[in-house]
């Protein structure tokens, strides 16, 4: 995601492994931020790199797991 052009929904949707139709779901639902150029929408790269650290689950240390043991 090093891009930092607007993607459209279908290149949205692609770079995040979704389908156009949740782009556009998320997009009524204003989960998802966008940017309105007449009809035309456009997804800030911003907005595609929130979404990826808000869904990110980070690993718990392997010490961790051991300790559970």
């Amino acid at each position: 995601m090093s891009n930092e052009q607007p993607r459209t929904v279908r290149e949205a949707a692609e770079e995040l492994g979704l389908s156009p139709a949740t782009i556009r779901a998320w997009i009524r639902r204003r989960k998802i931020g966008y940017v309105r150029l007449g009809r035309a929408v456009r997804i800030p790269a911003s907005e595609m790199r929130r979404i990826v650290e808000r869904g990110t689950v980070h690993a718990v240390p392997q010490e961790a797991h051991e300790e559970d043991r």
